[in-house]
């Protein structure tokens, strides 16, 4: 079956099989071990390297090819747990220092933080003291309003009691009159006559409230000396 036609694929050589034109497209892997480089180019370019090649030689060469793939595997796989590992290093140690408080994310997450908790700070302070302002102002204007009202009835109280005070002292002047009139006629009589004729005094007729008093006129002055002292120290 040597001169069986053979299936169109990529052209797989060593580095030191040939050299790689500037203008053919081309991927390469390596390592340090094995300086393998996969070179894609055209078809038309290096199928004419198939047909000098026997059964055995490219038998030899599907080989190489596995062996280089799994090597290759082999790499992927190392650099994988490698990639892997380092990673998870570095998850634990932005844990670790996550829980010690020294991340920079987390630091700069709290530093947020406490910028919009002074904010906020500041916001209920401010609206604290506009409230106890308000409050201030409404507990002043009540208390105005007490003081006004109590003075109020404090006047109306004592232009009260006053009127009363008058009216009973005109209310007694006049009875101290009546009375001195009352006097004077029986006394008059009295002098004319040998025997005292008793009469009946009038009664004097006054309207309510009214303060009735049973004194003679020495003790009535003294007591209204007493209201008119009373009515000054108010």
């Amino acid at each position: 079956m040597e001169g069986a036609p053979l299936k169109k694929r990529p052209i797989i050589t060593t580095a030191s099989d040939t050299e790689i034109s500037e203008n053919e497209s081309e991927s390469c892997i390596s390592s340090p071990e094995h300086p393998l480089k996969v070179v894609v180019s055209s078809e038309d370019e290096h199928m004419s390297q198939y047909d000098d090649m026997t059964l055995t030689e490219l038998e030899l060469c599907r080989k190489k090819l596995l062996k280089e793939i799994r090597f290759l595997g082999k790499e992927f796989k190392s650099i994988k747990q490698q990639i892997y590992e380092e990673k998870m290093n570095q998850l634990e140690i932005e844990a670790s220092e996550l829980q010690t408080g020294v991340s920079a994310n987390y630091m700069a997450e709290l530093k947020k933080l406490e910028a919009e908790l002074f904010i906020r700070n500041e916001v209920a302070e401010m609206l604290h003291d506009e409230q106890i302002k308000a409050i201030n102002r409404h507990y002043e204007a009540e208390k105005q309003s007490a003081l006004q009202t109590l003075e109020n009835n404090k006047r109306l109280a004592y232009e009260e009691c006053r009127q009363d005070l008058l009216e009973t002292i005109r209310k007694l002047q006049e009875d101290n009159r009546d009375a001195e009139i009352v006097w004077g006629e029986e006394e008059k009589w009295g002098a004319k006559k040998k025997k005292p004729v008793v009469r009946a005094k009038k009664a004097v007729t006054v309207s309510g409230p009214y303060i009735v008093y049973m004194l003679k006129p020495e003790e009535i002055k003294e007591d209204w000396t007493i209201i008119k002292k009373s009515c000054q120290d108010l």
